[in-house]
């Protein structure tokens, strides 16, 4: 899961990103589609991926409601509410500490 608030604003309006490969998120960008990704000293890299960006927004609408369907569905703050009370109930007092 992403602990980057850049990649969740980006998510939430529905952009891609282009992230440094050495980014413990980049994988999960990539296989989420949320963008891409290349070394940070890349820059024949980083030329070919400006210059496929017209390309790219071919289907940006598509991939834009779907970055922030998932955004919605997987990272509110509602979302993560449910999910940190879930993790505390599993933390009770062991006996004899309550």
């Amino acid at each position: 899961m992403p602990r980057a608030n850049k990649i969740h604003d980006a998510m939430s309006v529905g952009r891609p990103v282009i992230i440094n490969l050495a980014a413990g998120v980049s994988q999960w960008i990539v296989d989420n589609q949320l963008g891409t990704r290349c070394r940070y000293d890349d820059l024949e890299s980083l030329k070919e991926i400006v210059r496929s960006l017209p390309a790219r927004r071919e289907n940006l609408a598509e991939r834009a409601a779907a970055a922030r369907k998932m955004l919605l569905r997987n990272y509110t703050w509602e979302f993560m509410e449910q999910r940190l009370k879930e993790l505390y109930s599993g933390l009770a007092a062991p006996p004899g500490r309550e």
